[in-house]
């Protein structure tokens, strides 16, 4: 049995600051928005696959992983 998960949590961020700029978008976040298409575009089959086993899934996410980026640390 597949799982398909249908978001992309690595444009997540890139997409949501763009957001900001929907009301009055300059010629310079259309070139991002050009940049984010390019991605999505080439990762297309880009695909993480869990199959289900007779065990526990184990597994960590750090999911303060941008605040890290953010201070430096």
């Amino acid at each position: 049995m597949y799982l398909m998960l249908g978001t992309c949590p690595d444009i997540a961020y890139a997409v949501g600051r763009l957001a900001r700029f929907a009301h009055d978008p300059s010629k310079k976040h259309f070139q991002h928005l050009s940049r984010i298409f390019g991605y999505v575009n080439a990762t297309t089959n880009f695909a993480i696959i869990y199959k289900k086993s007779g065990k526990l899934p184990v597994g960590t996410c750090d999911a303060d992983l941008g605040g890290e980026l953010a201070t430096g640390h």
